[in-house]
């Protein structure tokens, strides 16, 4: 947490949840420093289900605004990816 004039500020994200006639709707509520404020899911049959839809949203929408990169990893364009075992000059290549 960081203090600012006094109050506490929390950068992590907020989730409510809200009934509608398909199912239960996820909102996710992003600090004032994401890219995206609010993220709106899809009404899905459980809280859980309807959690994991809206991450997999805000996900979407974070990688197609570039703040996450193919890895999903925040901020960093040029990964290592030897250092996960893979080479970026054939990493779309299979080897058999």
């Amino acid at each position: 947490m960081v203090s600012f004039l006094g109050r506490f500020f929390d950068p992590k994200p907020v989730f409510c949840y809200f009934d509608d006639l398909g199912g239960t709707v996820c909102h996710i509520n992003l600090p004032p420093s994401a890219p995206l404020r609010q993220v709106i899911g899809t009404p899905q049959s459980s809280l859980e289900a309807a959690k994991k839809d809206a991450c997999l949203k805000a996900i979407e929408m974070l990688h197609k605004k570039g703040a996450l990169n193919d890895y999903l990893l925040v901020g960093q364009d040029d990964v290592d990816v030897d250092g996960m075992g893979l080479d970026s000059s054939d990493s779309d290549s299979c080897e058999g």
